[in-house]
């Protein structure tokens, strides 16, 4: 079973992947700051980080480039942000992937 730290600021957007990957058997794990995502990181084994843009304390480019520095973990940029450069910096910073 996949584990996946869902790190969204949005509750209904969080509940709403949350329901989704849940029904696919996967276990979600939500954070809606990188505080917790970060303390979340220290506790449980995640296969996977689906990452929202516009957060709380930090915005999820400055969370990508942390993640992918200190995690072995792929990252995948999910965000309403649909403009080039919002995708080109995301993939520069290490995102495996960013959906609009």
């Amino acid at each position: 079973m996949s584990k996946i730290l869902l790190i969204e600021d949005d509750k209904e957007i969080g509940e709403l992947l949350s329901e989704h990957l849940s029904g696919y058997g996967m276990t979600v794990v939500c954070a809606e700051k990188p505080s917790e995502a970060y303390e979340a990181l220290k506790s449980g084994d995640f296969d996977l980080v689906v990452l929202d843009i516009m957060l709380p304390e930090t915005n999820g480019f400055e969370v990508c480039k942390r993640l992918k520095g200190e995690y072995d973990l792929p990252v995948i940029i999910s965000s309403a942000r649909g403009n080039t450069s919002d995708k080109v910096l995301g993939l520069d910073l290490g995102a495996d992937d960013y959906l609009i």
